[in-house]
């Protein structure tokens, strides 16, 4: 029997670590290593101890569904213009909006930051400041630029403003300082105390910076993050990020309440005007039957009549159901006409007054009204700040135009329409009126009333 061959395997010897080779090396080059980790531990030690941290903080806000309203919110759910589901890309758009970022910023004072600074890093500082300074109308001319203060003493304290200008004076706490036409009081704070400062800047130097709201509001705007928590809910997440904690939570807080007073001023000027219009037609309505009532019984105080014959009593509840018709349909050319007037003479549509105040329902009109208010809104966001050359204010404008002459000859057509059906339901009135003078003169008098 054949033997198979014996192929001996040899393994490969296993590589070791040479530890006394490797300590040599580092013992060496050992001033590389010491160097190193000095420079590394004084790294980390100015990074934790001389700049200045960033916090970013969160807050949620629900988006009620109006549906699901009650008592009073359940009446202005009624009102709301274009139906009660929200849309949470919109609602999110007019958070982040420059409108209401700078109504949350003036409501603030953020206009002027007060900074803490020595040899080594700076601190930002709010609420807990050491003076306050109030500025006059001309402070455009110096916005974004540093004004150190050094405080000398309780009454006096040294400016300096470097760049062009290189301001250098001594000057009084609480009284106004001038400078060609910019002009401030910086007021002491008895109680600020430099022991709430890291003792690298317990130096009394300070800076302070006036901001254009304007600016800062697109400024706030951009670093705001708002998210959906999930796509189940309504529920949104804001996230701000700053220096100073409390500053950014205060900025959240009242964004929101800022967001929220916007939405009810929106829907008050909304019901303001359904309920103008509803009154106008009522006292319409009313002074007609106070007329009709006084007629009524005048005249059946002179004729001593009181009832009316099957076949006047039928024509009458003919008429008075033809008038029904009549009474709804010349409310709706009233409202479409108004909205004819409202769309030619107005430039802001966001108080436009909804089609089913009026009972009507229409999708084709809501939608059109729907698309016109939003792009209205979204206008108002940002023509206080942006030229009329701004291409996204241009692209506004185009899509408003288009979306206003499309809506406007809808309504004409619809207008024509009503119009159509009021003139045929007169027709029919006539008719009946027409068999009312067939009748006995008296019964034929006291219908006509």
């Amino acid at each position: 029997m054949p033997q198979l061959p014996n192929n001996n395997l040899q393994t490969p010897p296993e590589e070791t670590i040479d530890l006394r080779k490797w300590i040599g090396k580092l013992l060496v080059n050992w001033y590389w290593f010491i160097l190193s980790v000095a420079i590394l531990g004084g790294g980390a030690y100015y990074y934790t101890h001389y700049l200045e941290s960033a916090y970013q903080v969160k807050a949620t806000l629900l988006i009620k569904d109006e549906k699901q309203a009650v008592g009073a919110e359940a009446l202005f759910g009624d009102l709301d213009l274009f139906g009660n589901q929200q849309n949470i890309q919109n609602e999110i758009g007019i958070l982040k909006s420059w409108t209401i970022t700078r109504r949350a910023l003036e409501e603030l004072n953020f206009d002027i930051t007060y900074v803490a600074t020595g040899r080594i890093g700076e601190k930002h500082l709010y609420q807990n400041i050491p003076f306050r300074v109030t500025v006059g109308p001309d402070a455009h001319n110096y916005f974004n630029t540093p004004i150190y203060v050094t405080i000398l003493d309780d009454s006096t304290y040294q400016l300096t403003i470097n760049g062009e200008r290189n301001i250098e004076v001594k000057h009084y706490f609480n009284q106004h300082f001038k400078y060609q036409e910019f002009n401030f009081i910086i007021s002491r704070n008895p109680d600020f105390k430099t022991t709430n400062l890291p003792p690298h800047l317990r130096t009394n130097r300070y800076y302070f910076i006036i901001h254009d709201l304007d600016k800062l509001a697109y400024s706030y705007s951009n670093k705001l993050t708002v998210e959906l928590v999930n796509r189940e809910s309504s529920m949104l997440a804001l996230f701000s990020q700053g220096h100073v904690a409390k500053k950014e939570v205060d900025f959240l807080n009242t964004l929101m309440e800022e967001y929220i007073k916007s939405g009810l001023d929106e829907k008050n000027a909304t019901a303001e005007n359904t309920v103008t219009f509803i009154d106008d037609q009522l006292d319409l309505i009313i002074d007609t039957l106070k007329t009709a009532e006084r007629s009524l019984q005048k005249f059946r105080s002179d004729n001593q009549v009181i009832d009316i014959s099957s076949e006047g009593q039928a024509i009458i509840e003919q008429i008075d159901k033809l008038t029904q018709e009549k009474a709804l349909i010349d409310i709706q050319v009233e409202y479409y006409q108004y909205l004819l007037d409202y769309l030619k003479n107005n430039k802001d549509f966001s108080n436009v007054m909804a089609p089913s105040t009026m009972g009507i329902n229409d999708p084709m009109l809501t939608s059109l009204i729907t698309n016109l208010v939003e792009l209205s809104n979204q206008r108002t966001g940002i023509e206080y700040s942006a030229k009329d050359i701004n291409p996204v204010l241009q692209r506004l404008n185009l899509q408003m135009q288009a979306n206003q002459e499309t809506l406007q000859e809808n309504v004409r057509n619809i207008l024509q329409n009503a119009k159509f059906t009021q003139d045929d339901v007169n027709r029919r009135i006539s008719r009946l009126n027409r068999r009312i003078a067939k009748l006995p003169q008296t019964e034929r008098e006291l219908l006509n009333i």
